[in-house]
């Protein structure tokens, strides 16, 4: 069952959660978008406190997932986002994007094909460490389940994908169980 978010819960939770940037303008507007003259009072039901706090921690697993990219794949990161026996397909959703077509099972995998194949760690000469940046969150939580839908944009050149993410909650907190990104399209894609 769907219930609103409470903005004065996200507000408070915003003031310490350690998050990347680029999720900060789609969680901060939900906060904004009490303008002088609206009321606070959600038009649904309010998310139980647990429900909330539950979001934004799969939330910021994104978040985690999106530096460990960037930080050149960090490996140390990665298992702090992913379960152990997950799967993670990278795959292209039309003609016009780059060719992806990678279903791969278990963190080590996952790890290698991203450090080997996919992000350009420093140290490669003629390449650049990627940027991640993610937009239109949707975090739905159902127990000890939650379905994660990003859209992500990606630098150098202009690489826009879909995430589709399954997490599940772990005695060391939420992780990823399965991940999906589909290429929908790549231009100019050149290293500096």
């Amino acid at each position: 069952q769907y219930c609103s978010r409470s903005v004065v819960t996200l507000e408070s939770r915003l003031m310490g959660l350690d998050t990347k940037w680029s999720l900060l303008p789609a969680i901060g507007s939900a906060v904004l978008a009490l303008a002088p003259g609206t009321s606070a009072e959600p038009a649904q039901p309010q998310c139980p406190a647990s429900v909330v706090a539950d979001r934004l921690d799969v939330l910021e697993l994104m978040s985690r997932y999106s530096w460990a990219l960037d930080s050149g794949v960090d490996r140390a990161m990665l298992a702090q986002v992913f379960s152990g026996d997950a799967v993670a397909e990278y795959v292209s959703a039309d003609k016009e994007s780059i060719f992806l077509n990678e279903q791969l099972r278990g963190l080590e995998a996952i790890y290698t094909w991203l450090h080997d194949n996919q992000l350009r760690p420093p140290g490669r000469p003629g390449h650049a460490v990627p940027h991640h940046f993610l937009s239109s969150p949707i975090a739905e939580v159902h127990g000890d389940v939650a379905d994660l839908r990003f859209v992500l944009h990606g630098w150098p050149g202009n690489f826009v994908g879909a995430y589709a993410i399954k997490a599940v909650r772990t005695r060391d907190g939420w992780r990823i169980s399965h991940l999906r990104l589909e290429s929908m399209t790549e231009s100019a894609m050149t290293s500096p």
